[in-house]
């Protein structure tokens, strides 16, 4: 049987997540053609209330799992910490629930405008608790340095478990009904995989009720420094629902979902790397191994916007006519992320570093700037302004973390290498648009645009492949296994 934790966390990480978002793109692009627009942007725009809900009720304590498992020596530590702090997140979670019902009327009016009926709100929030008990368990694994294991089950298992109840559901009944239901039920049979492979989550009889605060007072810093980045996330889809209407939100959605592909290696370094920063600012070559996995996310990350950039309206035609729409946000929201991807993960060094407060005012400062901006920005360019608004609080708060990193830490994140990796993304897209804007009046054929972008990506890859030393090794081993 083959060792997942063998393997690189950055190719793990990734891959997992392609064949996830393969899995995902599938039974999305069979709700966006066979559920109405309306019912399906009602949904999206429910959960992403939903998911940052989690995080804001979590108050800290899965990032609290990973920080004090590191100062633990041993594994029954470690598992005392796992039950009591997911036993004190599913009473928050639970808590947290009953209270969002009881002001229900409040939200639905002044957070969607009324947007979402009160019975598919209700219905939503039976999500809270099955989902933060599960990001609880995913700690818990990066915390036992279960990492690979931990990518394959959130990235892969979580989004193909779904695939069966979307599609019996959906064929039932095309109703916000339907589609909540089957990440409930989906939700509840993830959670029985992943307490299999830690059951010190359910180990009741260990958990010392007086610790409860314990470990709050930090935990509750890390989670006020998630919950403001989560938000920088997840304002956006929750604006254009209030400031716009559900069918913006439905496609706005769709090139978020694409767009966030670019991200996956970022998201595979940086979940990789959690579990050992503080190892990683001690030891130069942690560093520099840090650095080369950086160097590789961006390799891939430029790829996957070079396709975006140069095929946007032919993407989000699967999806729909109506989606080719968002081409414009889909652009900017997938150029955005390749520049997130290039400036690492200063806020996650800060936090794992005990400079938790300073990433906290970076976070509440841009947070500010990316509320004023969706305001503004939103009435005039409707989707392009929430991509816009999304796009700069995002990037403006890693170059202030970026500064900080260097000033505590004495930290470069980004080496010289990492400036390199860019090369080939604006070398080919700087041909493509020379093609475009010269010869594509000759051709006046989408097909053959369509081959033209086909031979300048294979070129890109070609670049990638050469500028990119790991990778080239990587896939030498690859091609002779």
């Amino acid at each position: 049987m083959v060792n997942l934790e063998k393997k690189n966390s950055i190719f793990i990480g990734f891959l997992s997540n392609i064949a996830g978002t393969l899995a995902m793109f599938a039974v999305t692009l069979f709700l966006t053609r066979t559920v109405d627009q309306e019912i399906y942007g009602e949904f999206r725009l429910a959960f992403s209330f939903v998911s940052l809900l989690v995080v804001v009720l979590l108050f800290g304590r899965d990032n609290g799992v990973i920080y004090f498992s590191q100062k633990e020596k041993d594994e029954k530590g470690i598992d005392k910490i796992i039950t009591e702090e997911a036993l004190f997140s599913l009473l928050m979670l639970v808590i947290g629930v009953i209270l969002l019902g009881v002001f229900k009327n409040f939200i639905l009016q002044f957070i969607f405008n009324n947007n979402i009926s009160s019975r598919n709100y209700l219905l939503s929030l039976l999500m809270i608790p099955l989902w933060g008990f599960f990001n609880i368990g995913i700690a818990g694994l990066k915390a036992k340095k279960l990492i690979n294991y931990s990518f394959t089950l959130t990235n892969l298992t979580q989004r193909v478990i779904r695939v069966p109840f979307f599609i019996l559901l959906i064929t039932f009944s095309q109703s916000f009904f339907s589609l909540t239901l089957s990440m409930l039920f989906s939700q509840v049979v993830l959670l029985f995989i992943l307490i299999r492979k830690l059951p010190s989550m359910i180990l009741v009889k260990k958990a010392a009720i007086k610790n409860f605060f314990l470990r709050f007072k930090y935990s509750i810093q890390l989670g006020l420094t998630a919950i403001i980045f989560v938000v920088l996330g997840k304002i956006d889809i929750i604006m254009l629902g209030n400031l716009s209407n559900v069918s913006n939100v439905a496609i706005y959605d769709v090139c978020i979902l694409l767009s966030f592909v670019v991200i996956f290696p970022y998201l595979a370094l940086v979940k990789s790397s959690e579990p050992i920063i503080k190892n990683i600012i001690n030891d130069t070559l942690l560093q520099k191994k840090y650095k080369q996995n950086l160097e590789l996310a961006i390799s891939i990350a430029s790829l996957v916007v070079a396709i975006f950039v140069m095929q946007p309206g032919l993407i989000l035609s699967f999806f729909g006519n109506n989606y080719i729409q968002g081409k414009n946000a889909l652009i900017i929201l997938a150029i955005g992320y390749l520049c997130i991807n290039f400036l690492a993960s200063p806020l996650e060094f800060l936090n794992m570093s005990g400079y938790v407060n300073t990433s906290l005012s970076i976070l509440a400062i841009t947070l500010v700037l990316n509320i004023c901006l969706n305001y503004f920005l939103i009435p005039i360019f409707g989707l392009n302004g929430a991509a816009m608004a999304t796009m700069i609080s995002l990037l403006t708060t890693k170059l202030i973390a970026l500064f900080y990193v260097k000033k505590r830490l004495g930290l470069n994140l980004i080496g010289y290498n990492s400036f390199l990796r860019l090369a080939p993304f604006v070398i080919v897209l700087s041909c493509n648009n020379f093609f475009l804007f010269y010869f594509e009046p000759v051709f006046k054929n989408s097909r053959t645009d369509l081959f033209f972008s086909m031979f300048f990506l294979f070129i890109m890859l070609v670049l990638v492949v050469f500028f990119d030393k790991k990778l080239r090794r990587n896939m030498f081993k690859f091609l002779k296994k």
